[in-house]
């Protein structure tokens, strides 16, 4: 009897394959996944205000009136360029402590032409972090 069982599984076995790969060998269409690339539009920096370079030392609490004050400083450091583009300065770059800043504004590409130099801007912050964040180049001091 044992014979015709071991039959049976081999038999049950071969069915259930050929179902699993019939079925995937039919000329369902196929889904097409596109992916599209993800736009950072430069737009959301020219919306945003500047803050107070000295909110998170002093922890003041904003007034709500920022229109009249401009935060404007002077940021000393080493100009970087990635591979998309994106510009940078960067202060002491050989540190451990290096604080890196995304530089966005009309004066992007005047400020990409100093790579691998130093620069030294008058910026605002747009976003600040403690290793890094994001500055408005208004004028290059160079």
């Amino acid at each position: 009897m044992e014979a015709p069982v071991k039959n049976i599984f081999i038999f049950l076995t071969a069915v259930m394959l050929c179902a699993a790969l019939s079925g995937a060998c039919t000329d369902k269409p196929v889904k097409e996944t596109v992916s599209r690339p993800v736009v950072v539009s430069q737009d959301r920096y020219n919306s945003m205000e500047c803050i107070n370079p000295l909110s998170d030392i002093m922890k003041i609490e904003s007034s709500g009136d920022t229109a009249n004050q401009s935060f404007r400083v002077e940021l000393h450091g080493t100009v970087e360029v990635n591979e998309s583009g994106d510009v940078y300065i960067v202060i002491n770059p050989r540190s451990k402590s290096r604080e890196t800043y995304l530089v966005t504004g009309a004066k992007k590409k005047a400020v990409a032409g100093f790579r691998g130099r130093a620069v030294n801007v008058k910026c605002c912050f747009l976003e600040k972090r403690r290793w890094s964040g994001t500055v408005r180049v208004y004028e290059i001091l160079n």
